[in-house]
């Protein structure tokens, strides 16, 4: 079950490499690939948000068959286009395709494991994914991306993934007759939902640009991307670590910590640029905090014990984790714009510590409810 959800989500890392390299190799500009990728998040979010009415009605399991041929065929599909507008139109319908595929990925570790295992099972779930992000470019760096035979192999890993996921999901998983708002989810648990956005933002508009502010600072190329390795490295090794203390803590707390460990860890960043060992240790913390903070999210929503919820609220989790993918490389680059290199460090430290000062003051407001009420 673990594997199943954890190859999705690998795959995931995957194909988003494969897909940038051959754009790249086919003359698209970086400028134009980053705005496929902006794209294609953005196709996630809205696709994860229409999905919260959609799952109720005809479950996860029936999404799925629909989701994986529309993903699977568009990547093929990508190979045989050097036009920029259809490669583009293709990446959306991929993103429109592989939705299901993350939301069921979601909703199998949060919902198909036992109270008492929860933290662990997502904490498994979580490294994987930490090891996608490194597993993802050497994937890629191996194989021959001139060729469709590497585009059909991922098309059919992501068909042999949704058969995967539809093994472990029943017919009449995800179905519910309980209706919510718009911002139902956001009101009813905002920790968890918060917490995806600043993942999403964090992660794509902050360690994704790692790479790039090493070399605004002085960094040769492979110094530059070593930044990035520690990053995924400290991803892939947190997510244990975290669990259990998210299990035997509350997830709020915890992930108020984590927000202000973030906040320090980052405003330390530019002081210990100059000294590569220090930075690099800097870099693969700050991975380890923003993968914490995912994995901290993850066990806050399966404590939801109305299960029937769970596909809908893992629905509006993967968006908001798509919205903050889409604003986080935008706030960051137009920070680095304005402010030169280290406006990257300015826009992470603004984003975590206006999560911590959001959270604290939900946990002040509750206290004195419950103060007045005794």
């Amino acid at each position: 079950m673990i594997a199943a959800a954890a190859f999705v989500g690998m795959l995931a890392g995957f194909t988003m490499h494969l897909m940038n390299l051959r754009m790249q190799n086919i003359g698209i500009s970086g400028s134009l690939i980053s705005l496929s990728v902006a794209l294609q998040a953005l196709a996630i979010c809205v696709s994860a948000f229409a999905a919260r009415w959609i799952l109720p009605k005809i479950g996860l399991r029936a999404t799925l068959a629909t989701g994986g041929i529309l993903c699977s065929s568009s990547l093929l599909a990508m190979f045989f286009s050097v036009d920029f507008h259809v490669i583009s139109g293709l990446r959306i319908a991929f993103a429109v395709g592989l939705t299901p595929l993350v939301i069921a990925s979601e909703y199998i570790v949060t919902a198909h494991n036992r109270h008492d295992a929860q933290g662990h099972v997502i904490a498994w779930y979580a490294t994987a994914l930490g090891f996608g992000t490194i597993a993802g470019p050497l994937l890629v760096s191996v194989i021959n991306i001139n060729d469709a035979s590497s585009f059909a192999g991922g098309a059919g890993m992501l068909l042999l993934g949704t058969a995967a996921l539809r093994n472990f999901l029943s017919g009449d998983e995800g179905k519910s007759t309980r209706r919510t708002t718009t911002l139902g989810p956001l009101l009813f648990m905002p920790a968890a939902f918060y917490a995806a956005f600043v993942f999403g933002a964090a992660d794509n508009g902050g360690l994704s640009m790692l790479p790039v502010y090493g070399s605004l600072n002085g960094y040769i190329n492979s110094d530059a991307a070593t930044l990035a390795v520690f990053a995924a490295i400290g991803a892939t090794i947190s997510p244990f670590p975290v669990s259990w203390i998210a299990s035997r803590f509350d997830t709020t707390r915890t992930l108020v910590s984590l927000a202000i460990f973030a906040m320090v860890v980052t405003v330390a960043l530019p002081s210990a640029i100059p000294s590569k060992p220090v930075a690099f240790g800097l870099a693969a913390a700050l991975g380890a905090i923003i993968e914490g903070i995912y994995t901290v999210a993850l066990i806050h929503l399966s404590r939801e014990r109305r299960v029937t919820c769970l596909a809908s609220l893992n629905a509006c989790f993967v968006s908001m984790c798509s919205l903050g993918e889409v604003a986080g490389p935008m706030a960051s680059s137009i920070s680095m714009e304005l402010l030169g290199p280290h406006g990257l460090v300015v826009t992470l430290a603004i984003v975590f510590a206006l999560y911590a000062s959001k959270l604290v003051n939900r946990s002040i407001g509750k206290s004195q409810v419950r103060f007045v009420s005794n």
